[in-house]
């Protein structure tokens, strides 16, 4: 007996099946395989042989085809006919007519041929007419010889097409057969172009429903090809691949925790998560897809999921915004601050923000700042929030050396900053300060007193004071004005004298010992003595006090 039939087994699916042809002489006896079928794409004619020796005797036989893997995809069988055998016959006609003539093997002219049943018919080649050229036969065989055919089981008619001899036939061919079309022009679905020799050709391998395209037999891997300069007559294959409908199933979360009613765009689709942060899409052919997700108060995030069989899951952490505002402790804000936290680094805006995208959680951070301390801890991230640091200023040890001429001075007293420090035996006194300017009075017993500014900036500051010993024309300095201490010392407008309650005369001497300045005073705590229309230069302060006594200063006008 003789058949055809088709055989697809879904590899993504792991089957395995087998087709059989199986017999039987009576419903009561067991099945007998006859021959095993293998895989086939396409229509493929089979015979199987029962031996006659086996039929001697019988009154019934039964014939079945049998499949053992319910994981197929679908067989096709067709065709089962038993029958003594007959003969059919096969014709052939040129289109256009005239164009061509037919041979069989030998090379005698033909116009038919007497086919057994079942049998495929012998090789005939079409020969084109004068002025014309072979394009192809009707069932898409580009060669002129045709050495066989489907198997016959009826009468049928072969049709050779030719071409012009200036023409060229270009027929366009899909693997699989049902994976896609073509499109020329306007034409999305041509099976073939006529066009003229030299001419250039443009068409489109588009899939249908359920496969994409992979390439032409060429190896070019975009739909569209162009065959320039066509010299002859060919065929063009693109080559497609059958894809399968999956869901794309997403889980959103905080990085810690489900986050229900999180949006996901995908596809054209819109999803919501549940609950427990799971949505689910509507069935999309296997492929790349681009996806946002959005939930209020978290960052939005996108991506692109690789859609297949073993791969549809994808989990989605969303991020939160967190701003980090860094201020000195008066509240104002510091532009350039470094934070560190979670692995992340930012710096602060001039605004003193740093914005930073973290996951839900608990995280340590570190803040740091020129000409601040340092400040860490711990912050909490929920949703969209901030967090506000605020650094301490950095101190820095200002250290004092008084001398008298190469001596140090003990027991001097520094008053800066609100603070007195008194000297060692090595005439040194530290303070912590942190950046700034600040002023400072230098004063010891019978020594003149020193006034000076210092400016501490980012770093460590030395400050060397030299005292004078008081003595106001050979006697000692009046101990009520022993006190008594002026400042800023160099000066511009004005000199300001502190502890001046004894203190009932001032006068100001210029170097040639000329009094420029003289001024009385009633007893108040503090003098300004008015210096701005004094000339720039060094100038003695004479003190007289209630009881008469003196006490000379210098100082210096800016």
């Amino acid at each position: 007996m003789k058949f055809d039939y088709i055989l697809i087994l879904d590899q993504k699916t792991g089957a395995k099946g087998k087709l059989a042809l199986e017999y039987r002489f009576g419903p009561s006896e067991a099945w007998n395989e006859l021959t095993s079928l293998p895989e086939s794409t396409d229509r493929l004619s089979e015979s199987a042989l029962l031996p006659s020796t086996l039929l001697a005797g019988k009154q019934h036989l039964q014939l079945r085809f049998a499949y053992t893997d319910e994981d197929r995809w679908y067989s096709l069988i067709d065709n089962v006919v038993i029958a003594p055998s007959l003969q059919h016959t096969v014709s052939y006609v040129a289109d256009p007519v005239g164009a061509g003539t037919f041979t069989d093997g030998s090379g005698t002219a033909i116009t038919q041929q007497q086919v057994d049943y079942g049998d495929s018919p012998a090789a005939v080649k079409a020969n084109p007419a004068s002025g014309y050229t072979f394009a192809h036969w009707d069932d898409g065989t580009l060669t002129a010889t045709k050495n066989s055919g489907a198997a016959v089981f009826e009468d049928r008619t072969e049709t050779a097409h030719f071409v012009g001899s200036s023409e060229v036939f270009i027929a366009f061919t899909a693997t699989p057969a049902d994976g896609g079309h073509f499109q020329v022009g306007n034409d999305d679905h041509a099976t073939s172009a006529t066009l003229p020799k030299g001419a250039n050709l443009t068409v489109t391998a588009i899939p249908t429903d359920g496969y994409a395209f992979l390439y032409w037999q060429n190896g070019v891997k975009t739909p569209t090809l162009t065959l320039e300069n066509a010299q002859e007559s060919t065929q063009l294959t693109a080559a497609f691949v059958r894809i399968y409908k999956q869901v794309a199933t997403f889980q959103v979360t905080d990085g810690t925790a489900p986050l229900a009613n999180a949006t996901i765009t995908i596809n054209g689709q819109t999803l919501t998560t549940d609950a427990d942060g799971k949505a689910s899409s509507q069935q999309l052919n296997e492929g790349s897809y681009h996806y946002t997700v959005h939930c209020d108060r978290y960052l939005d995030t996108e991506g692109d999921l690789q859609l297949s069989l073993a791969s549809g899951t994808v989990t989605v952490a969303l991020n939160s915004l967190l701003t980090l505002l860094v201020t000195d402790q008066e509240g104002k804000p510091l532009g350039n601050a470094t934070i560190s936290i979670a692995g992340k680094s930012g710096t602060t805006n001039a605004q003193g923000e740093a914005p930073i995208t973290l996951p839900n959680g608990t995280y340590p951070y570190r803040v740091d700042c020129s000409g601040y301390q340092p400040s860490q801890g711990e912050l909490t991230v929920q949703g969209e929030s901030r967090h506000s640091v605020n650094l301490a200023p950095k101190p820095y040890l200002v250290t004092f050396r008084v001398m008298r001429n190469t001596t140090p001075l003990r027991s001097a007293t520094i008053k800066i900053n609100g603070q007195t420090l008194t000297t060692k035996a090595g005439g040194t006194a530290t303070a912590e300060l942190v950046n700034g300017s600040y002023p400072y009075t230098v004063s010891k017993k019978d020594y003149e007193d020193a006034t000076g500014s210092v400016t501490v900036n980012n770093d460590n500051v030395a400050v060397e004071v030299t005292l004078k010993r008081l003595k106001t024309d050979g006697v000692e300095t009046s101990p009520l004005l022993a006190e008594v201490s002026i400042y800023p010392n160099p000066c511009d407008k004005a000199l300001y004298l502190q502890r001046t309650a004894s203190v009932r005369l001032v006068q100001v001497v210029n170097a040639k010992g000329q009094t420029v300045l003289s001024q009385t005073h009633d007893g108040a705590p503090t003098l300004t003595l008015p210096t701005e229309e004094l000339a720039a230069d060094i100038y003695l302060l004479q003190l007289t006090d209630t009881q008469g006594g003196g006490r000379t200063l210098r100082f210096v006008k800016q």
